[in-house]
């Protein structure tokens, strides 16, 4: 699991102080494509040149096509990256936008990216097909119906890896709304979590372990929260932390349907922290996978996970 760029540590127990993930870094392989060495993902480095629809905004179902119908570096097999890929790149301790690593990704702008990530949603007389979207301006998901908001976003293509995938399928790949989206292209790890028989599951592609049981449907301060998994004793094993936003947010099994802290601070501003909204938005329910910072002093769920050796 690729770490979040949170470095610097801002609060005891925070994402900097356990620097929990991969850091093996990036490598440009001088022919307009950067290689993430963490997940093997191959990416277009120029987000104005001929490989990103040379920077210009477009709909969603349109960069769907131009990833799958691009030739580039000697490449065909270009997609639109899925939400899990996307946010992958984002890096959650950059102060400046965009959100990213601009010694490699050059003129990533600070706005919005499709992914090809896709839900659908009865509200009633008819679905709505929401896609997601990432924000390189402050590092948060957003959401958009494709039918009655058609918005015009930004593209990075990837491709890759070759043979396997360093990140698990994304909780959209069930469903697919045309070719060449998440649900169609199916990338990533297939390996979901087990159930341990005593109060914490395992992510079996992370082998990430996690547990809410202890808390319920408990609520806190991100201070408090901190704390009280700091000093869990459950099911044997004492080493228990509060969860980073990639951790929390790419790890299929890893939380219910409720919203919860991320060890990661805001980096704009360190008394807030990331979360994630996995059930409302803007009062919607079943909005799913909604990320955001919050003030920590305000009350929301504890989710505890630990890294087995």
């Amino acid at each position: 699991m690729p770490f979040s760029g949170q470095t610097i540590s801002y609060d005891k127990y925070d994402d900097g102080f356990y620097a929990a993930g991969c850091r093996a870094g990036y490598t440009d392989n001088n022919d307009g494509t950067i290689t993430d060495n963490c997940t093997g993902l191959m990416w277009v480095k120029d987000g104005t040149g001929p490989g990103a629809n040379n920077g210009t905004i477009i709909k969603w179902e349109h960069a769907i096509d131009i990833c799958d119908e691009l030739n580039f570096a000697g490449y065909k097999d270009w997609r639109l990256p899925n939400y899990s890929e996307l946010l992958s790149i984002v890096d959650y301790g950059t102060v400046s936008a965009p959100l990213i690593n601009e010694n490699y990704f050059l003129n990533t702008q600070a706005d919005k990216y499709w992914t090809s990530s896709i839900y659908k949603k009865w509200v009633g007389p008819h679905y709505s097909y929401n896609s997601y979207a990432v924000d390189f301006a402050g590092g948060e998901i957003h959401i958009n119906d494709i039918r009655r908001r058609p918005y015009n976003y930004y593209l990075r293509p990837v491709r890759g890896p070759e043979n396997s995938s360093n990140l698990p399928l994304t909780h959209f790949s069930d469903f697919s709304y045309k070719e060449g989206d998440d649900g169609h292209q199916q990338k990533g790890c297939d390996l979901d979590f087990k159930d341990n028989g005593d109060g914490t599951r395992t992510n079996l592609f992370t082998n990430l372990m996690c547990t809410e049981i202890n808390f319920s449907h408990y609520k806190c301060t991100w201070e408090e929260a901190a704390d009280r998994v700091e000093n869990l004793d459950f099911a044997g094993y004492t080493d228990w932390r509060l969860p980073n936003i990639k951790e929390l947010s790419l790890s299929r099994g890893i939380g219910g349907s409720l919203h919860y802290w991320s060890s990661t601070p805001y980096a704009s501003d360190s008394s807030k922290h990331w979360y994630r909204d996995n059930y409302v938005y803007r009062g919607k329910i079943g909005a799913g996978d909604i990320i955001r910072y919050l003030s920590s002093h305000r009350d929301v769920h504890i989710m505890a996970v630990r890294s087995p050796n």
